[in-house]
């Protein structure tokens, strides 16, 4: 072969990549990029919610708690601490904190008046995620029908009347007979109540506790009649 047509085909072989006179063939990109944190994860107390009113039975309530979780897995107490995973704990008006692993809990017996409380989310191993994450709600517990408020009434006994000679009060309610009169006076019901007698100016106050109508008369002048009718004091 002449040196110029050698020349020639070297040269072609060099273009075309088959023969390598030392270049360095390419080598791949390495990916240094970290992979990306797991999200933080957080939640809402969804009931109840600040200036709830529960309403109680037998003077308490079982007060459902119900919570929204957000890139959360929920997982019982471990001994690890897992991105993303955890559990809550509650406490009731800055008592003892009690574990749960779900997204409701349900405090039972709480009493009448106003509560105050604070949920928590913490790892697997118990301890609080940093910076915390908690959240805290206040709400009451009131009773289902109204604590009645008694009240009071005068009936005033003239020589030969009751004034009102007929009155409706409610259980608990008390009525004072007060004799303005000339004469010694009672206010007796047989069986249900009895003033006694009482002298001009005197006074005698009775308390009812029982439903009903209560005819009654003055023992010194059965003449004199009157009625009281004592009413449920509950509402609705």
């Amino acid at each position: 072969m002449n040196k110029p047509l050698a020349l020639s085909l070297l040269a072609l072989l060099v273009f075309s990549g088959c023969i390598s006179l030392g270049a360095q063939a390419p080598q791949p990109q390495q990916n240094n990029t970290a992979p990306p944190a797991a999200p933080i994860p957080s939640f809402t107390i969804i009931e109840p919610v600040s200036g709830d009113s529960v309403l109680s039975v037998d003077d308490t309530a079982d007060v459902s708690v119900v919570l929204s979780a957000q890139n959360l897995s929920i997982k019982p107490s471990g001994p690890s601490s897992n991105p993303g995973e955890g559990h809550f704990r509650i406490s009731l008006d800055d008592g003892a904190f009690v574990s749960f692993y779900s997204k409701s809990y349900t405090l039972a017996g709480v009493g009448v008046g106003t509560h105050s409380i604070r949920v928590e989310l913490v790892n697997n191993d118990n301890t609080p995620y940093y910076p915390p994450i908690a959240r805290t709600v206040t709400f009451d517990v009131r009773p289902a029908h109204p604590v009645y408020a008694p009240q009071s009434y005068e009936v005033e006994i003239t020589d030969f009347s009751f004034d009102p000679q007929n009155i409706t009060v409610k259980v608990g309610d008390s009525i004072t007979w007060e004799n303005q009169g000339s004469y010694p006076r009672s206010a007796t019901s047989t069986g249900n109540f009895d003033t006694k007698v009482m002298a001009p100016g005197g006074s005698a106050t009775l308390n009812f506790t029982k439903e009903g109508t209560f005819n009654y008369f003055s023992l010194t002048y059965t003449m004199m009649r009157g009625t009281v009718t004592v009413e449920s004091n509950e509402s609705g």
